[in-house]
């Protein structure tokens, strides 16, 4: 589906921002859940060490290695229903770093609103109706016929005609 890692981060990031219709709520909640629950562990593991070392206690260190393997417990039964092999839940702090990254993507889309699909260049707005429209800049590609119907009143009637233009050329049998 993506011919790179980057653009496969940089879907992704479109995905999580327009989903959330570019308000930063539901992602900053994602990322204050990463932070508290995968870096807990990392804490963890460096205090346990540097504990072990100067003071001799070991119970730091034991804690986060309980905590890793219930965190790779939890998440084998969902990589497994992901259909991932389930050894992959092993890897998960590659993962949470990468989710991370994208996370962090999809917030610098959230605030600038400017989103990039397909080769297209559209800048979203939030509306009180809840509903995204483009503002600001015609398409390159062409894709409305004329500029003058993103700047129309209605903007539930651009919303449907985007829609309905986007199923029409959909490159997906």
């Amino acid at each position: 589906m993506y011919d790179s890692v980057s653009n496969a981060f940089r879907g992704w990031a479109r995905i999580f921002a327009t989903t959330n219709e570019l308000s930063p709520w539901r992602i900053l909640l994602a990322i204050g859940f990463l932070i508290l629950n995968g870096l807990g562990g990392w804490l963890a593991l460096a205090w346990g060490i540097h504990a072990m070392i100067e003071l001799g206690q070991r119970h730091w260190l034991a804690g986060a290695i309980a905590h890793f393997l219930l965190t790779v417990i939890y998440l084998i039964p969902a990589y497994r229903w992901s259909g991932n092999p389930r050894w992959c839940a092993v890897l998960f702090p590659l993962s949470t770093i990468a989710l991370f990254v994208i996370l962090l993507d999809a917030l610098n889309l959230c605030r600038t609103g400017k989103i990039t699909w397909r080769g297209t260049t559209m800048r979203l707005a939030r509306l009180s109706t809840r509903v995204n429209i483009a503002v600001a800049s015609a398409p390159s590609r062409g894709n409305f016929r004329n500029s003058r119907e993103l700047r129309s009143s209605n903007p539930r009637r651009i919303f449907r005609g985007m829609l309905a233009r986007l199923q029409t050329r959909s490159r997906f049998p």
